[in-house]
């Protein structure tokens, strides 16, 4: 569940509070960009990602003077990085949500012409950009009410991994040994509600470096 990446950017031995955004996360993708150095730009996607989740479509409204930029990064890394296709979409998912941002992918055409070259995934996620109204229609109608939270309440016999066990393996790159602790991820992911996994989300950072450790390690 997108739920479960909100709260924090944490990429190993660094932690960043996504309560604000992380400025430098512009810096980061602004650089992937001028050098071209799309295949070693995990770590900056995985920012990016997790700070776009976290601010949402209004939050990211306030970022649409990054958002040609912003494309142009997930576009690009998009056709190098095609294992990443179902993270890629999920944001581009979101950044559909927000006029500005559909209205600055509109307007690069020469980014159009490139996703002939993605995933399937992609392609069908960014054509989604495209086909949404465009922003002078959707501010004319009224925002409906957002509904007041409520506590999640989580069951106790939920499957949660051994995070000191994930933790140590992500750290050590122990990753072939750590098939209980994938286990307990997938077994979650088919019991567990989203409400259930946002009690969880201090760790989502985690769980993705995790994820895909193990997934390139145990392919």
């Amino acid at each position: 569940s997108s739920v479960f990446l909100v709260p924090l950017v944490r990429l190993r031995g660094r932690v960043c509070c996504t309560a604000m955004w992380p400025w430098k996360c512009w810096e980061d993708v602004d650089r992937v960009v001028k050098k071209g150095g799309y295949i070693g730009a995990n770590e900056e996607f995985g920012a990016l990602r997790d700070a776009i989740v976290a601010a949402g479509p209004e939050g990211m409204a306030e970022q649409a003077g990054h958002a040609a930029l912003g494309w142009e990064f997930l576009v690009y890394f998009g056709e190098k990085k095609p294992v990443y296709r179902a993270q890629l979409a999920k944001v581009v998912r979101i950044l559909a949500q927000s006029p500005p941002w559909r209205d600055a992918y509109r307007a690069r055409a020469d980014l159009h012409a490139k996703t002939e070259s993605l995933h399937q995934d992609l392609q069908s996620a960014l054509a989604e950009v495209l086909s949404a109204e465009p922003a002078a229609a959707s501010a004319s109608a009224p925002a409906p009410a957002r509904p007041a939270p409520t506590p999640a309440t989580v069951r106790s016999d939920l499957p949660w991994p051994d995070w000191n066990a994930v933790e140590a393996a992500v750290l050590m790159g122990r990753f072939k040994g750590a098939t209980d602790e994938f286990v307990a991820f997938r077994t979650l992911a088919k019991q567990a509600t989203p409400e259930e996994l946002s009690t969880q989300v201090a760790r989502a950072a985690l769980a993705w470096e995790f994820l895909i450790g193990f997934a390139a390690a145990k392919p």
